[in-house]
């Protein structure tokens, strides 16, 4: 399994297990904000990122376009930890 595809998997079981109710399907291209997504859960997802990943993320990574599905928020971070390590 690829980094990104181990993110996307990772996001998806916190999303389902503590953003959105059980009720709620969850796919990697589910709409965030259309299913309900706001501020409270992002605070959620971004202790969960700097938690998991120890990754504090940007704020110009904060827009709509980013928290959009899960799986351009798995490319995000997976982006942020590549260029991380590539880093001197």
């Amino acid at each position: 399994m690829s980094e990104v595809a181990e993110i996307q998997t990772k996001l998806l079981e916190f999303l389902r297990a503590r953003v959105f109710s059980p009720g709620t399907a969850i796919s990697e291209e589910t709409d965030l904000i259309a299913s309900g997504f706001d501020s409270l859960s992002m605070v959620s997802l971004l202790l969960f990122v700097e938690e998991t990943y120890g990754l504090w993320v940007p704020e110009g990574e904060l827009t709509e376009a980013t928290f959009k599905t899960p799986r351009t928020l798995a490319a995000m971070v997976t982006r942020l930890l590549d260029e991380r390590k590539a880093a001197p």
